[in-house]
């Protein structure tokens, strides 16, 4: 794939899906994954999600796995899954302790509760397809992409791997600093997780199953 092609992607990407969540003011309410409604953004960004991703596999990257590969990727996935995960619960308590004795709002996304066993279908799908889209979009082509563009020169590997989790951190800001601060926690976490199991997947189960838990202690909570 001819670098300039690349080069207009990456700018489209930053200017209709990096750069608004930006921009987002504070205090603005964020519902989690819709709450059961379908939502034809969520559909759309998943579209794009799934692009970016077979385009970097398949086209740049041009990954062919064997059976031995395969096993060992098996290996990988399950055990930095697993470790990611538990990273992000013990970094979420962190939050809420700090958020106990700091004087600051650590505003968390609402929910109605007034939904049928199939919304709540629903609302799973939409975090498993969020998680997919952050996880290749903030994990795999931002860095990846710029990377490639840099030639993987040392100089700029560790400013372009602190740019993108700050990045991605930033985009949580109208939730509030203590959600930012989480965020470029959690964003380190998925990172490494995303060099070190070789894949995004690891990571988008981590992340699925960390929203998903979320939703579950919100629920438990108002009743």
């Amino acid at each position: 794939m001819k670098k300039k092609y690349i080069i207009i992607e990456f700018f489209a990407i930053m200017i209709f899906l990096i750069i608004p969540p930006l921009l987002v003011n504070p205090g603005t309410t964020a519902t989690i994954a819709n709450n059961g409604k379908f939502s034809p953004y969520i559909f759309l960004r998943l579209i794009i999600a799934i692009f970016l991703y077979y385009q970097h596999i398949y086209v740049i990257k041009k990954t062919h796995g064997s059976q031995k590969e395969s096993f060992r990727n098996l290996i990988l996935f399950c055990s930095w899954s697993a470790l990611c995960f538990g990273l992000l619960m013990v970094t979420q308590a962190l939050m809420q302790a700090l958020a106990m004795v700091l004087p600051v709002d650590y505003q968390e996304t609402s929910i109605e509760f007034n939904l049928s066993r199939f919304d709540y279908i629903f609302v799973l799908f939409n975090l498993l397809a969020a998680a997919f889209y952050e996880e290749v979009i903030y994990r795999e082509f931002l860095p990846e992409t710029l990377l490639l563009l840099s030639g993987d020169r040392k100089i700029f590997v560790v400013l372009i791997e602190c740019a993108c989790v700050i990045i991605f951190s930033m985009s949580h800001r109208y939730l509030g600093m203590m959600a930012v601060l989480n965020a470029l926690l959690g964003g380190i976490i998925l990172r490494l997780c995303r060099k070190k199991s070789l894949s995004i997947w690891a990571g988008t189960l981590a992340h699925f199953l960390y929203n998903a838990v979320l939703l579950l202690f919100a629920i438990l909570q108002k009743k």
